[in-house]
C-alpha cells in the first residue's frame, strides 16, 4: 500500500508543499499534527489524521503514533517539511519501532523527487 505521511506545524508556509505532495497518487495519506494543525490544515484528498499532544514527551508520542499506524502500510514514502524537530524524531522512531522502511519525498524546484527508491 503506496502510503505518504507528513508531520504539519504551525508554520503554513510549508503546508502548499505537503499539499503538492498528497496531489500525487497514494493508496493512503497520513498526516501528523497538534490539535491546531489538524483544526486548521484541509485537504481535498481522503487522509487519516494522527493527533500529536504537545504535553507529551517524544517517547509517548511514539507510542501514541505506533499505536494508530495502520498495519498494511509497507511502501511508506515520508516528508518532514512541516513540523517541529521533536515531531520528526517521534514519527521516524515509530516507523523504526515497527520495523518499517521508508522513503523520502520533496518538493524541488523542478517537481517531486523521490529518495531512496
Amino acid at each position: 500500500m503506496k502510503t505518504f505521511i507528513a508531520t504539519i506545524g504551525i508554520g503554513k508556509g510549508t503546508w502548499g508543499k505537503v499539499k503538492r505532495i498528497c496531489s500525487e497518487e497514494w493508496d493512503k495519506i497520513i498526516v501528523l499534527g497538534n490539535e491546531w494543525a489538524r483544526d486548521t490544515f484541509k485537504l481535498d484528498f481522503p487522509f487519516q489524521w494522527i493527533l500529536l499532544d504537545e504535553q507529551k514527551d517524544v517517547c509517548q508520542l511514539v507510542d501514541d503514533i505506533v499505536g494508530q499506524l495502520p498495519e498494511d502500510i509497507d511502501e511508506i514514502y515520508v516528508n518532514l517539511i512541516s513540523g517541529s524537530g521533536r515531531e520528526h524524531v517521534a514519527l521516524l522512531s515509530s516507523l523504526l519501532a515497527n520495523n518499517k522502511t521508508f522513503k523520502t519525498v520533496c518538493v524541488c524546484d523542478d517537481g517531486i523527487k523521490y529518495y531512496g527508491v
